[in-house]
């Protein structure tokens, strides 16, 4: 069972983190609660949160650039199994255009996601 600490805001007991993530260790226990913290930060939070959501959009990038190069060798792989001849080559690698393709928007649209709240927060 998750240990429960006291919302930040309202003083309810709650497992819930600020953006779902324990580094941050500030106990929100709802969207409201979650609403009314980032309206009333400090300067300080404010810069610690900011930091933090910094540090999460740059390993999104990451991974997401990670993703373009595995479509882009699973485009070379498919290439070559085209004009090798090689049926088994050119199969194998729709695997990682696949998988590619589909993680990059998933990284895209989070980056997109945690980019529109760091700009709301900083606002």
């Amino acid at each position: 069972m998750k240990k429960k600490t006291p919302c930040r805001v309202c003083d309810e007991m709650t497992s819930k983190f600020l953006f779902k993530d324990r580094a941050l260790n500030t106990p929100i226990c709802s969207r409201e609660c979650e609403h009314d913290y980032l309206e009333s930060l400090n300067p300080k939070e404010e810069d610690r949160v900011l930091k933090h959501l910094d540090k999460r959009i740059e390993a999104i990038k990451l991974h997401n650039r990670i993703c373009w190069a595995t479509a882009g060798l699973g485009v070379i792989g498919l290439a070559i199994g085209f004009f090798a001849k090689n049926v088994i080559v050119f199969l194998a690698a729709v695997l990682p255009i696949s998988a590619g393709a589909l993680l990059t928007r998933h990284f895209e649209q989070k980056t997109r996601k945690l980019t529109r709240l760091r700009k709301n927060i900083r606002i």
